[in-house]
């Protein structure tokens, strides 16, 4: 009995079955498929003889494209399962890379769905996925992005303000409340009117 490796056509992860079965289940996304009894392709890795690395076809199952990554990759998102969305969409961008869906995956794994507003990772790909679209692609890209945009931009403006306001508040003691110095200062202003004014009334006795 030799040991089969085979490649899910719905998510790409790696497989293994014995040559007996009969089916086939992704460790990675679950997915159960009947095997054919051909085998299209097979090599023997290096000299391990009891081991046969072979690429078997999925019965009923077309070659996967970038459309169907794409759709899984927004199935996973939607699950918040990031990494397996961005497996998706980095294996659609593979197939792809002229459609600006798979390049805004990312830009959705990134940033969580649009709920992380402190992403950086995720410009970079953004723009890539409008360099790739054309009219209305690019309308849409921004239609999705805006509500993004705009609350990131609101949150940062908010943070702003906010370290200003907490750097005045710092400062405002300091000008308001007076200092130990400044305290000690009326101290020996007040100690010097007192005895100058001792003095007076000293001076004044000895007058008469």
């Amino acid at each position: 009995m030799s040991l089969i490796i085979l490649q899910c056509p719905n998510c790409g992860a790696n497989g293994r079955a014995d040559d007996k079965s009969d089916k086939f289940v992704c460790d990675y996304c679950g997915t159960e498929y009947a095997l054919r009894d051909t085998v299209n392709n097979y090599s023997v890795s290096q000299n391990y003889s009891t081991v046969q690395y072979i690429t078997k076809n999925i019965a009923g199952a077309a070659p996967a494209d970038s459309e169907e990554y794409i759709k899984k990759g927004d199935v996973f998102v939607s699950l918040e399962l990031y990494e397996r969305a961005e497996k998706a969409y980095c294996k659609a961008i593979e197939l792809n890379p002229a459609d600006w869906r798979g390049w805004f995956g990312i830009v959705k794994t990134c940033t969580r769905n649009f709920t992380d507003y402190k992403d950086e990772l995720h410009f970079d790909y953004y723009e890539t996925a409008k360099k790739v679209a054309a009219g209305e692609q690019l309308s849409e890209i921004e239609r999705l992005y805006e509500p993004y945009i705009n609350k990131r931009r609101e949150l940062e403006a908010a943070e702003f303000s906010a370290s200003v306001q907490k750097k005045k508040a710092k400062l405002r003691p300091e000008a308001t409340e007076p200092t130990k110095t400044g305290k000690l200062f009326k101290i020996a202003l007040l100690a010097g009117f007192a005895l100058s004014a001792l003095l007076t009334v000293v001076l004044m006795i000895a007058n008469h």
